[in-house]
């Protein structure tokens, strides 16, 4: 039942052969609670920068990004609705367990090798994964644009462009911020129409 639970949680409306609303709307609540905590620790590198300008930069990411994410969904119309599948429910619980995992490795590395690099790879990577998992079941405006964003993230993870890591991270971090502030606005419209 919890997965079938979780897995509705992102979705516009409630499903005649799902969960109830109640159960739906204490999901979609404590979803809204950790994205919170998610926007707010993805932020966390902006205090830890190198010089002033990067903060700036970050934070002008964060809130341009954010903007054009909110206003896409306000403009765009909302798809029609979707049911998803088991196997697509299943594929974003399964993301969702990776993205824990790869916490937990990448701290482990972290801690042993002193090489933290990994962490940030391993952290946006799986988001990246759980937030593609959201596109494939649900195909909203939130989810594609997310998805964007949390890839443009991993790039830069990747390539890093940028030195030191305090001030890559808050780039990249300010832009996953905005994905998952986008995504706390996505659950609150679910809740108003329950």
């Amino acid at each position: 039942m919890q997965n079938r639970v979780s897995s509705h949680t992102h979705s516009l409306e409630p499903s005649d052969a799902g969960p109830n609303s109640a159960q739906l709307a204490k999901v979609a609540k404590g979803n809204i609670a950790l994205l919170a905590m998610f926007t707010v620790m993805y932020l966390v590198p902006v205090v830890l920068v190198s010089e002033t300008r990067v903060a700036v930069i970050a934070g002008a990411l964060f809130v341009g990004l954010f903007g054009v994410g909110l206003t896409l969904i306000r403009v765009l119309p909302l798809p029609a609705r979707r049911n998803v599948t088991k196997l697509q429910g299943s594929f974003i619980a399964l993301t969702s367990i990776a993205e824990l995992i790869a916490v937990l490795t990448g701290l482990g590395i972290g801690f042993i090798t002193d090489a933290w690099s990994p962490f940030g790879l391993l952290l946006v990577g799986s988001v990246a994964m759980h937030f593609l998992s959201l596109t494939i079941a649900y195909r909203r405006v939130a989810d594609y644009f997310a998805l964007t964003l949390v890839v443009v993230s991993f790039v830069l993870l990747v390539v890093q462009p940028i030195t030191p890591l305090w001030d890559l991270w808050a780039i990249a971090g300010s832009i996953v911020a905005a994905s998952t502030a986008l995504y706390i606005v996505e659950l609150s419209r679910f809740l108003r129409r329950l």
